[in-house]
């Protein structure tokens, strides 16, 4: 995927999340939780059984380096939301 496509997927996002009426969120979270909770442990086994050049690397990895990553990740994603939370609120004041 490139740079462009993840943009144009995430303004898609934005844009479908910015429809939801505030009862509608409620479900579509609770519904999306549900079905992480579900299909999530199985993705995740089947990448570490598929992906051992990924789950070695994470696993010999040191602890310092393991919660830097971690953080870094967390920061990250954080600024993402951050960002879309901003675009929508500036779509909606107009």
């Amino acid at each position: 995927m490139s740079l462009k496509s993840l943009w144009l997927l995430g303004q898609k996002i934005c844009k479908m999340l910015y429809l939801f009426k505030p009862g509608h969120i409620t479900t579509v979270i609770l519904v999306s939780f549900i079905l992480l909770a579900g299909i999530g442990p199985s993705v995740v086994m089947f990448l570490a059984e598929h992906l051992t050049a990924i789950t070695d690397f994470i696993v010999n990895l040191s602890v310092p380096a393991l919660y830097t990553g971690a953080a870094i990740v967390i920061i990250t994603l954080y600024a993402i939301s951050w960002g879309a939370t901003t675009f929508i609120y500036q779509r909606k004041a107009l």
